[in-house]
């Protein structure tokens, strides 16, 4: 866990805040320690936004097969891209 935090403060592991998100309705203790590195949480920017809006209407069939439209996927894609 160390290694992790070490990680998550140092910006080499990253997170999109649609992550962070999914996750309180999942696990409220991960996400409580998750909250902690903000240095590692990629917020909601326009250019992401738009990267994962052409994901979702490039991949339409994925999107609806997998119900990633509450998903944090295409956020996590476009902040990688």
């Amino acid at each position: 866990w160390q290694l992790f935090e070490t990680m998550l403060n140092s910006g080499r592991i990253l997170m999109h805040e649609s992550v962070i998100d999914e996750l309180e309705k999942k696990s409220k203790d991960l996400c409580i320690w998750l909250k902690a590195f903000p240095a590692a949480i990629v917020p909601f920017e326009p250019e992401i936004q738009l990267k994962s809006r052409e994901l979702l209407v490039k991949y339409q069939r994925f999107v609806m097969e997998r119900k990633l439209a509450t998903s944090a996927d295409p956020f996590v894609i476009a902040t990688a891209w």
